[in-house]
């Protein structure tokens, strides 16, 4: 069969752009080096297109050329030579815990650096802080501003009271547009939550003034900028070749420079306090603090809104998971006082809604497809037995790994709401639990372990939780819910998204009219029975 390369020309000038770039300098480096591989490193997996084809792969297929890659080959590792380059793919659960385990040898400060000044347009005075180093300290420890930035970034996102007043804060924001309907609405679901959604996150983070809440119309521009990042990242012409992206780069970095030089980051939650705090007493002004909020907001927002999405389509699909999640949060329910206010104990979603939390993680697992990457620091022995070369490029694709009939078993492609129930691995061997749990990484690992996957999970259930309660999600021909086909996924999307938005009719349910909607956070301090990685 002959290779379609129609999308070149229709519809997908990016992708054109990006493997031109790439083919020019890759061809420049490979006249002049061209590396021999040593026979200890991983095995190579050739290209069934002779030179180019891995570049060709990546460009067209994107994150899923790796899942295909993988699928050629029993190797838990292999290396992919793209002229004098060398990627070295990681499948196995075991070989990317030893990666996330081996920050000095394997780092992603390189990486940090490339996409800050690139995707950002950081100036060479804003770089030179962030890439600032003590005289006397290993390389291999990283930046201190980066580091002292994760680290109050991850405290203040930790378990706990805290963290649930930040979510009860962005569900009062999402309870707002919920309790405007009644009777019936009709929307296209993925691009009505993804502004309802957005607007509710930006509101926990920054507060009230931020500047998505004073002009919805910013959700928009967050939407062309996540959709250019990649263009931004290679950095040529980015005001002709991203233009959109471009503008709301300057745009948002420029609405944040007024939210923190007028001092509405007062109701801000403690991470965006105390990210402020590190980095100012860095060295940092507003202006180079603004200049990195939208990826905060991309952050928060790009994967979290195709997940939402998957999870109530999931539950909305299938009739009898929907009148079961409904019986959890209904426990956990209590209705209150005589204008009829329905609160939802968020402390106890992650202990007494089993099912819905298996649904998440299994919703997870199925759409997640976050690739992890990883610099070789210096030559190094991965786990006794693959030499990896300074200089090459880790990428560890989740997706083969959650899809892993040996990890998962016979329905490992299936939907399976139930999978992560205790019924369900009480069942499963001693090997089988631990493989599992290394093999689940939706939200990375290691040193850059995703510091908001609790809050966005809360959140996202919360949501969830609340849409299930109260009200009826039918299509717009009066059907059940069908899960819709998956959109080829960027390099840069961690979640999948749908290929097409959804048009359904949203009603309230007729036990739940004229109640408003609010939320608890209990004691604050269960302990949240969740793993994500």
């Amino acid at each position: 069969m002959a290779l379609n390369l129609s999308w070149i020309w229709n519809g997908e000038p990016s992708y054109l752009y990006i493997a031109l770039v790439l083919f020019a300098a890759g061809a420049l480096t490979w006249l002049f080096s061209s590396p021999k591989s040593d026979p200890r490193e991983p095995p190579i997996l050739r290209p069934r297109i002779p030179i180019i084809g891995h570049l060709l792969g990546l460009a067209i297929d994107q994150a899923e050329y790796l899942q295909k890659l993988s699928a050629r080959t029993t190797h838990p590792i292999f290396t992919l030579r793209i002229f004098s380059g060398r990627i070295y793919v990681i499948n196995s659960p075991t070989l990317v815990q030893a990666v996330y385990k081996a920050p000095k040898s394997f780092s992603f400060d390189p990486i940090f650096v490339d996409a800050s000044k690139s995707i950002f347009g950081l100036s060479d005075e804003h770089m030179a802080i962030i890439t600032k180093r003590d005289p006397d300290a290993d390389p291999a420890d990283g930046f201190p501003l980066s580091r002292a930035t994760q680290a109050v970034m991850h405290a203040t996102m930790a378990t706990g009271r805290p963290l649930l007043e930040m979510n009860a804060r962005a569900l009062n924001t999402f309870a707002r547009f919920l309790d405007t309907i009644e009777g019936s609405k009709s929307v296209k679901l993925y691009s009505w939550l993804f502004h309802t959604f957005t607007v509710a996150t930006a509101e926990a983070l920054y507060g009230p003034n931020n500047p998505i809440s004073l002009n919805r119309k910013l959700v928009t521009s967050l939407l062309d900028f996540e959709a250019a990042i990649g263009l931004l990242y290679l950095n040529v012409l980015p005001s002709i070749t991203a233009s959109k992206g471009y503008q709301a780069r300057t745009l948002f970095a420029t609405e944040f420079k007024k939210y923190y030089d007028t001092g509405r980051d007062k109701d801000a939650a403690a991470i965006i306090q105390g990210r402020k705090r590190v980095l100012t007493g860095g060295g940092y002004s507003t202006d180079d603090l603004a200049s990195f909020d939208i990826g905060m907001l991309v952050a928060s927002t790009m994967n979290s809104n195709p997940a939402l999405f998957w999870l109530l389509i999931h539950i909305y699909s299938t009739p009898s998971l929907l009148s079961s999640i409904r019986a959890e949060i209904q426990n956990i329910t209590t209705l209150k006082g005589a204008n009829r206010t329905a609160e939802i104990n968020i402390s106890a979603l992650n202990t007494q809604c089993p099912l819905l939390v298996s649904t998440w993680q299994e919703t997870l697992r199925i759409t997640d497809a976050t690739v992890s990457s990883r610099v070789v620091v210096n030559d190094t022995l991965l786990d006794d037995t693959y030499l990896l070369k300074k200089g090459a490029v880790i990428q560890m694709a989740c997706g083969p790994m959650h899809t892993s009939r040996s990890i998962w078993g016979e329905d490992s492609t299936s939907f399976n709401a139930a999978r992560f129930t205790k019924f369900n691995e009480d069942h499963l061997d001693k090997s089988t639990r631990k493989l599992r749990k290394q093999g689940f990484v939706p939200f990375g690992g290691g040193t850059v372990l995703c510091p908001g996957r609790y809050f966005a999970s809360t959140e996202i259930m919360g949501v969830v939780a609340t849409v299930v309660l109260g009200y009826d999600i039918v299509g717009k021909d009066g059907g059940k819910l069908v899960v819709p086909s998956v959109k080829k996924q960027k390099m840069s999307v961690q979640v999948k998204q749908p290929e097409s938005d959804v048009e359904v009719v949203i009603t309230r349910r007729r036990e739940w009219e004229g109640v408003r909607w609010g939320f608890d956070v209990g004691a604050g301090a269960e302990e949240q029975d969740l793993f994500l990685g």
